[in-house]
């Protein structure tokens, strides 16, 4: 599932994983990617945070909102962001 913030430019990302056991995963990504249009640098930092039960997981990927466009955090956690719900059909 994808959700774009109203009006923000900002989004999350809800999905679900799979994991064949219980597991941690604790860490944080680190990486830069110059855009070819506008010749700006984009760094970017990833940390994720979660706990896997063995079965089906929720996981969500939500940009931390800064006034800074350059500079993008996201977290990975298992705490689902308020603005996402889920509908099955």
């Amino acid at each position: 599932m994808w959700l774009k913030g109203p009006g923000t430019g900002e989004y999350d990302v809800t999905f679900l994983v799979y994991a064949d056991k219980d597991v941690k995963i604790n860490g944080t990504y680190t990486d830069e990617e110059v855009d070819d249009d506008d010749g700006e640098t984009y760094y970017y930092t990833v940390t994720i945070n979660a706990a896997l039960k063995k079965g089906w997981n929720y996981l969500s990927l939500a940009k931390v909102i800064s006034g800074d466009r350059l500079n993008n955090t996201y977290t990975v956690s298992q705490t689902k962001p308020s603005r996402v719900t889920w509908k099955v059909y």
